[in-house]
């Protein structure tokens, strides 16, 4: 474990890491029963106000919507729905064609993606456990097959055509 903690620099002195001083330190934490209090006082004006007026905005909703599919004739309904319909696709067709325009406008001229440097053969060649002849003579030829162990490294080897 210290052999990876120092391969990877990870840092585990508590005094060397930026962490505010009020991260569990209770001392810091002061009047934590108003804090429960107003919670409970939150909770309690969802549940008993929220969420009935909610409810009955739903079933305002639903009743309109059913009564108009009973009380009404179906054929300005059809030209109604459809008409909504229509204006619905027009809408969204508009809102993506601007979204889309924004973009092309915004991003038409960088590049974010940013371009990878070219990795030196003998580094590349370390990340695979290979010598840089072997890495040169493995980029030249054709036909490769590769064997590799459980920890993603090259066991061997084989090259069949050149």
């Amino acid at each position: 474990m210290k052999n990876i903690l120092q391969e990877f620099h990870i840092v585990t002195d508590p005094s060397k890491l930026d962490l505010p001083e009020y991260i569990d330190n209770p001392k810091y934490v002061t009047n934590k029963l108003s804090g429960y209090t107003l919670q409970i006082i939150g909770w309690a004006l969802w549940m008993l106000i929220c969420m009935p007026l909610f409810t009955l905005f739903f079933w305002w909703y639903e009743a309109k919507t059913i009564s108009s599919y009973i009380f009404i004739d179906y054929d300005v309904a059809r030209y109604n729905n459809l008409k909504h319909i229509g204006w619905a696709i027009l809408v969204c067709g508009g809102l993506l064609l601007l979204w889309a325009n924004y973009n092309w406008l915004r991003f038409r001229k960088t590049e974010r993606r940013s371009k990878f440097a070219n990795t030196r053969p003998d580094i590349f060649a370390e990340n695979f456990n290979l010598n840089t002849q072997q890495l040169i003579e493995l980029q030249e030829s054709k036909n490769i097959i590769l064997a590799y162990t459980d920890h993603a490294t090259i066991d061997y080897y084989k090259i069949k055509n050149k």
